[in-house]
């Protein structure tokens, strides 16, 4: 006999699978991420085909059996719609999906990412925001570091002082910062200033509304970009 289980979630991914099904990727509350095939969702006639839209924060409901989860239910609680209005909230929201969906691994509750994940939506929701940068970097280095990978910021990696010259390098394989006679020789060009230094600290001490109110000059933006896909490519 299959128990059936209820939960709340949030749907990340999709693929389609045979002729009507798909597989879902669903961070939820009291398993963590959990991938659920919906068998013969995409037919028509699918009474769950309305009610499993990507980004949607859902009440779920799912069997174990023998081959995996398979989805018995779902009913839509917010399709934060207003964030599908915004081109800016948009990408952002899928960013931080797909970065949910490629970080966790395996089921496993997290109190920490479930509530990080619902705050930065309801936020991109409720907000009148012309610039989200700030906001997706907010959230990506703060799912990291509550997962356990919260980067050294304070001291060099490598010898544990404060870098003296200046000049600053990030180190993604190495886990944080280093200073510029302690950087490999093999190492990529993640150089960065005293303003990124400055930024990346103010993520892990402020809220989401006090992120989003830092201004991102376009350098600044492409840096970021640059050290937190070289940092996550190096821990996945």
């Amino acid at each position: 006999m299959f128990v059936n289980y209820k939960t709340s979630g949030v749907f990340l991914k999709e693929i389609d699978k045979g002729e009507a099904d798909q597989l879902f990727t669903i961070y939820t509350k009291d398993f963590g991420r959990l991938e659920v095939m919906g068998k013969g969702i995409r037919k028509m006639t699918s009474k769950l085909r309305s009610q499993t839209r990507i980004l949607s924060l859902s009440d779920v409901e799912f069997i174990q059996g023998k081959a995996g989860k398979t989805l018995t239910g779902s009913i839509i609680r917010d399709k934060f719609g207003e964030i599908g209005a915004d081109l800016n909230k948009t990408e952002t929201a899928k960013k931080i999906a797909q970065l949910m969906a490629k970080a966790l691994r395996g089921q496993e509750r997290d109190e920490k990412s479930w509530s990080l994940l619902l705050e930065t939506l309801l936020f991109l929701k409720k907000t009148d925001l012309r610039e989200t940068a700030a906001v997706y970097h907010y959230f990506f280095w703060n799912l990291l570091a509550g997962l356990g990978y919260r980067p050294q910021l304070d001291v060099c990696c490598f010898c544990k002082l404060k870098p003296a010259c200046g000049i600053i390098y990030f180190e993604p394989g190495d886990g944080g910062i280093s200073c510029k006679a302690c950087r490999p020789p093999d190492a990529r060009d993640f150089q960065i200033d005293s303003g990124i230094l400055r930024i990346l600290k103010f993520f892990e001490e402020s809220n989401v509304e006090t992120a989003s109110r830092i201004k991102l000059t376009e350098s600044q933006k492409n840096k970021l970009e640059a050290i937190s896909t070289g940092f996550l490519d190096t821990i996945l």
